[in-house]
């Protein structure tokens, strides 16, 4: 393996064009209007520089969004969305990117490889930054190291070292600095063909088999170098005792000893085994489902389907959800019991397209820490994996018309273009029946009444008029996302005599007039929050005890989200469907330490099942709207009830509803 020319890899303490560029439109999107001289500041170049550069990105968006503004001033346009969201995610490989963290990385890297003490001033000259930088990158290595035990000690006219126990060392090198790794020697092709064979006889696939090789490459480093794990930390102690370790390990052992020649220590063998205990779920569930799955996790997955319904009122079964995600939790036990990171390259993208599974995983979260008495925290990574997990039980049980369905086409068309829909419909509605054919002449009262769903090409108005079965209208080439929407759109919002607005957002069509208030500032949050209760109690939309719960849910954890967006919701026993209120401030409250500019009140029925359509749109379009501070500032600044269709409705561009 060839060594890395450190030196050479970070002359450039500062951001790419790209980099930056990233940097600026992250920046936008979390601002309503801003300033190029305090993202100057931050990107520390020069505001000419920012011009510029915000003149080449709106080049690259080619009318689809655009910086406007002047006198220093600017405001990111969106008139595209999907075609600016295509170039958004060609910049997203950069939105992480911190100069300081890879200086820090680069910190290590340098002391880690040299023999001796480096002084500050030499270190300074080899990253072509000044001394003070290096003085904030130092301590921002220190941060990095110190959940290791391992520490940078120096003194004047000495220099700086690394100093810690050989485990730690190790852990953080697998885990952090992988690519950059200083080795010290390589592989020899036969060498590696064997650790193939090895690798594909415990069958870890792609990702878990690169992170074995990187912990086996520092193992040979260090111990070749005089290195050996001479202190196990106490924790790693239970680690033979893990059924990962003593069904998988063993041939894994005696494979890498024939390789090297030499005996495996059990503490060397305890440090190689961590990618193997801790592997994220493999696509190839054969060699992990044969494993006995620890007792904590059926605890834990009861736990957490308790907690869920506490804060969400919706109602998961552990047992239904994928069933490899037991799998998933032993192993991420593991993970966490021993420190094996993971990352997750779509995190990101799992957080942004599925805020309420990422919502249920940081409620999964919460339980995990709480019965280990909060020793560790799940990063974003590990959340997003049981994000989608969650998501994956939201798909297979999507609202669906089962066996029993009887359903029927009234079609003023010829036969080949009703036959073509027909079978459409089924295909994505998994329509197991017939989808009976019925011309428009044919279309009565009578002849609907003997069916639960009544198709159209033609007016629904007009069928809807003489039946009270559910009426869809489609058209001859279907697509399954707008489909899919009609359905929950008639099935659940057309039956609850709110305004028919045809729009996505569902907000939309479940927010009647009579549910919107501009609340007084002069009062306190609480007030207000009594005052909207108080006005749907007196419509007949709410039950006399529901204020009451509101207050015994929020003594369980504040109900208070980002950007000052209070989403409150419990049962409501009044009405058999969903009632949605939202109350807007044109000054914030606070309530205990959070800022409040509008108000969700929702109340729904007891018992909603997790798979429940309304009910999870309602939940993801509030917390899409939430991540927006353009889109909660201009809500909490309407006046009118059209007004703040208005404003829903430009969210509704900005997101996929």
């Amino acid at each position: 393996m060839k060594k890395l020319n450190l030196q050479n890899e970070i002359k450039e303490p500062y951001l790419l064009k790209e980099e930056r560029q990233s940097a600026i439109m992250k920046y936008a999107m979390e601002h309503a209007s801003f300033s190029s001289k305090e993202v100057a500041h931050r990107l520390k170049v020069s505001s000419k520089t920012i011009v510029n550069d915000m003149k080449q990105i709106n080049t690259a968006f080619h009318g689809a969004a655009k910086f406007r503004g002047g006198h220093g001033t600017f405001e990111l346009c969106i008139y595209n969305y999907d075609q600016f969201q295509a170039v958004s995610q060609k910049m997203h490989r950069y939105n992480n990117y911190d100069p300081s963290s890879q200086r820090a990385i680069s910190i290590v890297n340098f002391l880690w490889e040299s023999e001796k003490p480096l002084l500050i001033d030499d270190l300074a000259d080899r990253m072509n930054v000044s001394r003070s930088t290096l003085n904030v990158d130092l301590k921002h290595a220190r941060g990095l190291l110190k959940p290791y035990h391992i520490q940078i000690v120096g003194k004047p006219n000495y220099g700086l070292q690394m100093k810690g126990n050989e485990f730690g060392i190790r852990l953080f090198a697998a885990q952090n600095i992988c690519e950059t790794y200083p080795l010290h020697f390589q592989f020899q092709p036969n060498m590696l063909a064997e650790l193939k064979c090895l690798t594909d006889r415990i069958e870890l696939d792609q990702t878990n088999k690169e992170r074995f090789y990187n912990f086996l490459c520092i193992l040979v480093d260090r111990v070749t170098r005089g290195h050996w794990i001479s202190i196990l930390p106490s924790q790693y102690r239970q680690v033979p005792q893990i059924a990962a370790f003593r069904f998988l390990m063993p041939p894994v052992v005696k494979a890498v000893e024939d390789l090297l020649q030499v005996p495996l220590p059990e503490a060397e063998q305890i440090f190689l085994s961590l990618p193997v205990i801790g592997m994220h779920t493999p696509v190839d569930m054969k060699t992990i489902s044969t494993l006995p799955v620890r007792q904590d996790v059926e605890i834990l997955l009861k736990e957490i389907a308790v907690q869920i319904h506490k804060v969400l009122n919706l109602d998961v079964t552990w047992q239904n959800l994928p069933s490899d995600f037991i799998y998933h939790m032993d192993f991420l036990m593991n993970r966490l019991l021993f420190n094996c990171q993971v990352k997750n390259p779509y995190v990101n993208e799992i957080i942004q397209n599925y805020p309420l599974p990422f919502m249920m995983a940081k409620i999964a979260g919460q339980v995990i820490e709480q019965y280990y008495g909060n020793c560790f925290s799940i990063t974003d990574d590990e959340l997003s994996y049981i994000a989608a997990y969650f998501n994956t039980f939201f798909l297979e049980n999507k609202m669906q018309f089962n066996e029993k369905c009887k359903s029927v086409l009234v079609c003023g068309g010829g036969r080949a273009i009703a036959c073509l829909v027909a079978a459409q419909l089924k295909k994505m509605l998994r329509i197991h029946s017939n989808v009976d054919l019925l011309s428009d002449f044919e279309a009565n009262r009578e002849t609907l009444s003997q069916y639960d769903v009544v198709f159209t090409m033609g007016n629904a108005q007009s069928l809807s008029s003489i039946t009270d079965r559910l009426v869809i209208s489609v058209n001859p080439i279907l697509s399954g996302r707008d489909i899919t929407a009609d359905i929950e759109r008639a099935r659940y919002v057309d039956k609850l005599s709110s305004p028919k607005v045809k729009l996505n957002a569902l907000l939309l069509n479940v927010l009647p007039p009579n549910c919107f208030f501009t609340l007084d500032e002069q009062k306190s949050y609480q007030e207000n929050v009594k005052f909207m209760v108080s006005a749907l109690m007196n419509s007949n939309l709410l039950d006399s005890e529901f204020y009451v719960r509101l207050l015994r849910r929020e003594k369980q954890g504040t109900m208070i989200y980002e950007n000052g967006v209070a989403f409150l919701h419990t049962t409501n026993k009044q009405l058999n469907r969903p009632i949605l209120a939202l109350g807007v401030l044109h000054n914030p409250l606070y309530s205990s330490e959070h800022e409040v500019k509008v108000i969700f009140l929702l109340g729904i029925q007891e018992h909603i099942e997790a798979s429940n359509s309304l009910i999870i749109r309602i939940y993801e379009e509030i917390i899409r709207i939430s991540r927006s501070p353009q889109i909660i500032d201009k809500l909490s600044h309407v006046k009118t009830y059209n007004e703040c269709l208005g404003v829903i409705q430009e969210a509704q561009k900005l997101f996929t509803f």
